[in-house]
């Protein structure tokens, strides 16, 4: 697991051992996601990297010292998965961008039942869209992107603006 590791470029412990079966030496692993990072290529872009450096005899794969006679098979649905997480990669908005959950969930009023409404767009377009918020200049890691998406939206809809009691 090393050889793969370190031809993947990825920590050791991101790949956990499923299995190993006699014969010919099949090893069963598992790519995990990487939880300290929203940039990082996902399990399913890994395999499909690791299985084309099992296809080229010059690659790090191949010249690791356990790994360089391998072949590798992929799951079904790997290679599919891959292509649809690069075609739609995560974009960080940065400041001076408009978010998209900003853009596309405004109060038209400031009236309790409104400010639900816009409340309810944005945390889901902003914990589940493709657009990743930041804190600070920081990319928000996933773990936090609820709370955070969150208070973003209490302010983005006008929860925090001051209340004005009529006279």
């Amino acid at each position: 697991l090393l050889d793969a590791a370190t031809a993947l470029g990825i920590s050791r412990p991101r790949l956990q051992l499923d299995s190993i079966r006699p014969g010919s030496i099949i090893i069963t692993f598992i790519i995990l996601a990487d939880p300290n990072s929203v940039s990082a290529p996902s399990p399913a872009a890994l395999a499909v990297n690791l299985a084309a450096q099992a296809a080229d005899p010059t690659s790090a794969l191949r010249q690791g010292t356990v790994t360089s006679i391998i072949t590798v098979t992929l799951p079904p649905g790997a290679e599919a998965l891959a292509a649809a997480e690069a075609a739609t990669a995560a974009t960080v908005v940065t400041d001076g961008d408009v978010a998209l959950w900003e853009s596309s969930c405004v109060p038209k009023s400031y009236t309790a039942f409104d400010m639900e409404i816009c409340y309810d767009c944005c945390t889901y377009v902003c914990e589940i869209g493709a657009q990743v918020p930041q804190v600070g200049g920081q990319d928000v890691l996933p773990g936090y992107r609820a709370q955070t998406c969150q208070g973003l939206c209490l302010v983005h809809c006008g929860y925090s603006r001051p209340i004005v009691l009529g006279v």
